[in-house]
């Protein structure tokens, strides 16, 4: 299937782009791009710009979502799961902007994540989400919105588990980078922190991917193509 450009909501068409284009614009996007992420990890010494060059986009608030769609599309593209046009679009949306609801409620890492973290952050979610495309799309959006919130609840498995496992493969990626990286920053403590941050995380999440890989046999590949530093990560 090729990557959607569009999304069909009600019986209307709406180019992804200009939508993505509305969430950029937005202060919102303004805001969470002056953000990072895996901040335990960050030394206050560390500017966000030098930390976002150590580590790439994903450790941008709102970058970090622009990327998670460019996995997404590759993801879905060589998955055996068959998805519908809408399916791979309504995607791509939540891709884009799963994260907004960290405008009010920060980053929380994973293992630190509560149940009422997750209700309070879909709350700001949804209110931001219809603030930002309901100008664009008028009641259209509350039906968009509508179907991102049964994927972000779990509502919708099917989907809700594909985006699950993409979100991984985001952490796996940004482990790996940390651990390729750490030796090469001259600040000890820095080190020790990229270290810590590798270990964590492939230690939380590689679990996850194993047990999707009969699900999705495209984690494999992803899998044996670095399975020579995850295997550092987890035994030395």
């Amino acid at each position: 299937m090729k990557t959607p450009t569009h999304i069909n909501v009600n019986g209307e068409e709406y180019c992804l782009n200009d939508l993505f284009k509305a969430i950029d614009q937005s202060h919102y996007a303004e805001e969470l791009s002056k953000r990072t992420r895996f901040g335990r990890f960050q030394l206050e010494e560390v500017p966000n710009d030098l930390w976002e060059r150590i580590l790439g986009y994903d450790v941008n608030n709102y970058k970090h979502q622009k990327l998670v769609d460019k996995i997404t599309c590759i993801f879905l593209k060589n998955c055996d799961v068959e998805l519908d046009e809408f399916e791979f679009a309504l995607m791509r949306v939540l891709a884009r902007t799963h994260d907004l609801g960290e405008y009010a409620v920060g980053d929380i890492a994973l293992p630190h994540k509560t149940e009422g973290d997750e209700i309070e952050e879909l709350k700001h979610f949804q209110r931001i989400f219809l603030d930002i495309l309901t100008p664009v799309m008028g009641p259209n959006s509350v039906i968009l919105l509508y179907n991102i919130s049964l994927i972000m609840k779990g509502v919708n498995e099917k989907l809700a588990n594909m985006f699950n496992t993409i979100e991984t493969i985001g952490y796996i990626r940004t482990a790996i980078t940390a651990w390729e990286k750490k030796n090469d920053i001259p600040v000890i403590e820095l080190t020790e922190n990229l270290d810590s941050l590798a270990r964590e995380v492939i230690k939380t999440s590689l679990n996850v991917l194993i047990e999707r890989i009969d699900d999705y046999p495209n984690i494999s590949i992803i899998l044996q193509e670095h399975n020579e530093t995850i295997q550092e990560i987890l035994y030395s």
